[in-house]
């Protein structure tokens, strides 16, 4: 779920980006007004720094522990009973 729709939010900034390529901004630095810019030269560093987040997400190893607080499945065999539970 999660990464089909970060490409579709990167995909749509690089678009944007290269759409608004000439369009330019005031560049901030530290909240004082600074150089100028253009807006897709600062959509295209996001995407850019969006698609380094999408990449480490993918690599992130999830885990998680199912077996309860002492690992012997105490309260799934209490609360579903009629499932054979290891242990």
């Amino acid at each position: 779920i999660m990464l089909p729709s970060m490409d579709k939010v990167i995909s749509e900034v690089s678009d944007l980006a290269e759409k608004l390529s000439t369009t330019p901004m005031l560049a901030r630095t530290h909240g004082q007004p600074a150089t100028p810019t253009t807006v897709g030269k600062e959509l295209a560093n996001f995407a850019y720094r969006m698609g380094r987040q999408r990449k480490q997400y993918e690599q992130c190893e999830i885990l998680g522990k199912m077996n309860g607080a002492v690992g012997n499945y105490a309260a799934h065999q209490i609360t579903v009973r009629e499932l054979d539970w290891p242990g």
